[in-house]
């Protein structure tokens, strides 16, 4: 087992080691769906319920308050005889006032999350989705009267964004396609957001992004699965570009403030998983030499990010030796844009946004992860592999516990990694020519 996880320990897991163009595979993705398919009149909202014992009650609680104000009425609808749920008042319709209970519902919604199981960034909430003009509409309005940080709304659309430099940023928002007549679906279909940065016609660089994690311990948020600059485009400091505009979305669409212990107030957490040690960029040095940018030293040194540390199921399976990586997730905190801010991001204003780009990278450590023993702490409290620089110790003791197994990859590079996890039979690959890593 500890060999194993020695080997398992730089799962490089549906990423391409071939050279390529990009080095992923964009057909696949984790955690949402990944062709995000927009359609007019569709969106996704979730709304925070935590007010009340049960968040049924608080949702029907602002419903009823809101009622004349909205011109809507909740109704529950029981479960069929095909659900899975036992709870007949889990799902919900929202219609117009006075239409009665069988009236088409302008959205329909469920709750996630009890007193006994709650998310751990948001705690309970209900998610609402709209299939009509209407009914996107009303969920705008319904944002607008909620509490500040409570309710946040997705639409599932499709922009063409100018950006600066000249380039040019589609953003594709929605659920996976529709399903043909006779076809089964194998993809995951849920909400996703796609970013693709264009040079004139040529796709340069790439980001997905999910909003509900596929861990054991599920979490609902902003996650980064996959976030890349075409080979033939690094070295220029596009990825940073990307990153911005990543950023900028997430602040004026994601709305509900992260609650976990770990999170300031008034802050959002955003993820970014299945971290692999993938090349996504390049950096170029003062002397004009070029590193190599993984996208774990992307987001860990350039960025802020810092190891996430894992709780509860994810926790225990580490601790028993699961062969997942400690920094195969990072996370950070961002503060919630106020109403004003809101207004001027509305009207275009991002004084922000990069107006010169070049290959050099500006490091900004977040926390690390002790290798070993998995204490979280900053650079000052930790220290690196003197070969390696890519784990991290609390102290010499744990580094000394964990040499049998770090120097089974300490110093190789991914394609030597890659032979040794074949010749050891702890990697396959798929029909797609990509690699997954057999880990136990």
């Amino acid at each position: 087992m500890e060999r194993n996880r020695a080997l398992s320990s730089a799962a490089r897991f549906r990423v391409r080691p071939e050279a390529s163009e990009w080095g992923y595979n964009w057909e696949y993705a984790e955690c949402g769906t990944p062709k995000p398919t927009p359609r007019e009149g569709y969106g996704t909202m979730w709304m925070v319920a935590n007010n009340s014992d049960s968040a049924l009650e608080d949702v029907k609680l602002f419903f009823t308050s809101c009622s004349k104000q909205l011109r809507v009425k909740l109704y529950s609808i029981a479960s069929s005889d095909d659900d899975d749920d036992d709870d007949e008042e889990e799902r919900f319709k929202v219609v117009r006032l006075g239409c009665g209970r069988d009236a088409p519902p302008l959205l329909t919604g469920r709750i996630n999350g009890s007193a006994d199981n709650m998310d751990p960034n948001v705690g309970k909430y209900a998610e609402f989705v709209s299939t009509s003009v209407e009914g996107l509409a009303l969920m705008k309005q319904i944002q607008a009267v909620s509490s500040p940080n409570r309710t946040t709304v997705i639409e599932h659309s499709i922009g063409i964004l100018p950006v600066s430099l000249g380039y040019k940023l589609i953003v594709i928002t929605g659920t996976g396609p529709d399903k043909k007549e006779g076809e089964s679906v194998t993809d995951n279909m849920a909400l996703s957001t796609r970013f693709q940065l264009f040079d004139g016609s040529e796709e340069i660089a790439r980001c997905h992004l999910s909003y509900t994690d596929g861990s054991f311990d599920p979490s609902m948020g902003p996650t980064i699965e996959q976030m890349v600059v075409k080979q033939s485009k690094r070295g220029f400091g596009i990825l940073k570009l990307l990153w911005h505009w990543v950023r900028c979305f997430v602040e004026e669409n994601f709305r509900i403030e992260c609650l976990n212990n770990d999170a300031p107030l008034g802050h959002i957490m955003v993820k970014a998983t299945q971290l692999t040690g993938a090349e996504v960029e390049i950096r170029t040095r003062k002397n004009c030499d070029n590193i190599s940018v993984s996208d774990k030293d992307f987001f860990f040194k350039y960025l802020g990010f810092s190891v996430k540390e894992q709780k509860g199921i994810m926790a225990a399976m580490m601790a028993g030796g699961s062969g997942r990586p400690q920094d195969e997730e990072a996370v950070i905190y961002i503060p919630l844009l106020s109403p004003a801010e809101h207004v001027i991001r509305a009207r275009g204003g991002r004084g922000d946004e990069p107006t010169r780009m070049d290959g050099k990278m500006k490091k900004q450590h977040g926390n690390k992860v002790c290798e070993r023993c998995r204490k979280a702490g900053s650079r000052d409290e930790l220290s690196a592999c003197a070969q390696c620089k890519s784990v991290w110790y609390c102290g010499r003791e744990c580094q000394k516990s964990d040499w049998k197994i770090h120097k089974v990859w300490c110093g190789k590079d991914a394609h030597e990694l890659h032979d040794t996890m074949i010749a050891k039979g702890r990697r396959h690959q798929n029909s797609d020519g990509t690699w997954v890593d057999i880990v136990g």
